[in-house]
């Protein structure tokens, strides 16, 4: 009885729903690589709420973030994030690709995003130059 007590005031406090409510980050589409201006097209699905992206890496280099196109707003941050959703399409500008990038056009590259809820989502885009 004592175990199904505290359960219930876990629910009551929303201990365990904020855990629910977390969700999963998924690819849901192409993932592909601009080489001419430094950008990533990435279509993703959210099964919760918004999820902020602390980190990108292509091909184990870090890069960074200086904006995010959604849903026809730019956002101009340092960190991009990945709205709720099925089938989400994110563009985000990068200050620069690593060199071993820009050199791989026609091939696939690495992307990973490290996500501020401890998930690592790991991505191939394929390398364009237009």
């Amino acid at each position: 009885q004592v175990v199904i007590a505290l359960i219930v005031v876990g629910f009551a406090f929303g201990l365990f729903g904020a855990v629910s409510k977390q969700g999963a980050i998924t690819p849901a589409g192409p993932e592909v690589i601009h080489v001419s201006n430094s950008s990533l097209t990435l279509v993703l699905s959210n099964t919760g709420t918004n999820v902020t992206v602390t980190a990108i890496t292509i091909n184990g280099q870090p890069v960074t973030v200086t904006k995010e196109i959604y849903n026809g707003v730019t956002y101009t941050t340092n960190q991009a994030f990945i709205p709720p959703g099925e089938a989400q399409t994110i563009y985000i500008v990068l200050s620069s690709l690593p060199p071993n990038v820009k050199q791989a056009v026609g091939s696939t590259a690495t992307v990973d995003l490290y996500l501020a809820n401890g998930q690592v989502v790991d991505l191939t885009a394929v390398v364009q130059s237009p």
